[in-house]
């Protein structure tokens, strides 16, 4: 699969993390995040048409 943008690092990954300050709290991540330096050109790596 292609990704958004050349230069990055997925910053929160798919599924319960737990929570970075509060000990014992997870939070549900429904995909990925990825972190990316500023004015990073993206891409769209999916085109739908309906």
């Amino acid at each position: 699969m292609p990704y958004p943008v050349d230069e990055f690092i997925i910053s929160r990954k798919y599924g319960d993390q737990p929570h970075p300050v509060l000990a014992g709290i997870k939070i549900a991540s429904n995909g990925l995040r990825f972190q990316a330096p500023s004015n990073s050109p993206a891409k769209a790596i999916l085109l739908v048409k309906w």
